[in-house]
């Protein structure tokens, strides 16, 4: 089974907030976001893929990814969860000007290579590199 794990970002404070966890209602598992504001602060709520890179760091929606071959084709990712889809998935970038978008669970083998090196908070200029 999946580890269900969130984090946030802070907006206020303009920071990660770990080991985040939402409300959930009982038997119905559904996660509730309404009490964040309550806190001091705007947060933004993003949760554990289920899915770590190959030095074994968690992969967060949010987060921005190398598929290991930036010397090369020249692709990164930012992770993001589509309703549309029910799934994670990413949205890549070439720094050679191709993009398109893939999901997690098609990719699942072939992360061998991938590495979290960011968030799209504090290291956006990350993936306009690769734009």
């Amino acid at each position: 089974m999946r580890e269900i794990k969130f984090r946030a970002w802070d907006k206020k404070w303009k920071r990660m907030v770990y080991d985040f966890h939402p409300i959930c209602h009982g038997d119905l598992n559904l996660f509730d976001f309404a009490f964040l504001k309550d806190y001091d602060g705007d947060y933004e709520p993003m949760q554990f893929t289920g899915l770590k890179d190959k030095k074994g760091k968690k992969i967060y929606e949010g987060d921005i990814v190398d598929f290991g071959n930036w010397n090369d084709d020249g692709e990164r990712a930012d992770v993001e969860f589509t309703k549309e889809r029910a799934c994670f998935g990413f949205n890549f970038f070439s720094k050679h000007g191709g993009e398109g978008y893939g999901t997690l669970e098609f990719h699942r083998g072939e992360r061998a290579d991938w590495e979290v090196i960011g968030n799209i908070y504090e290291n956006r200029e990350l993936l306009k590199a690769a734009r």
